[in-house]
């Protein structure tokens, strides 16, 4: 990861949200750069993309993913491990990328950090 703005990465971004014990990802609503390690989801290694983590979640009780809405306004789907991506974090989201973040996670009845809120009102 090449910016100068980027921070450690610590483990906590891999946590996967789970509503109902209470667990969320902290990193929910920053804007971040993956890139693929490996292919996966019809991408190929090195696939790199940038945007805003809405959130991140099991499917199957297998695959982790992770959902990072682009500044185009696309959605990505991420294999959510250490294994397939490489994860930079530039820092804090601001003014669209956030709305469409906190919207997305309305949609999918997920509640919105208090952080983002915040943001939004002022």
């Amino acid at each position: 990861m090449s910016r100068a703005k980027d921070i450690l990465v610590n483990k906590q971004i891999f946590i996967i949200e789970d509503p109902k014990r209470g667990k969320f990802n902290p990193y929910v609503g920053y804007l971040v750069r993956v890139k693929w390690k490996r292919p996966w989801g019809k991408k190929p290694a090195g696939f790199t993309a940038q945007g805003v983590l809405t959130w991140t979640f099991c499917k199957y009780g297998r695959t982790l993913i992770g959902e990072i809405i682009t500044e185009s306004g696309k959605i990505v789907s991420c294999p959510w491990s250490r294994n397939y991506l490489e994860i930079g974090v530039i820092g804090p989201a601001e003014g669209d990328l956030l709305r469409w973040a906190a919207n997305r996670r309305m949609r999918v009845n997920l509640p919105v950090p208090t952080w983002i809120a915040a943001a939004l009102d002022s």
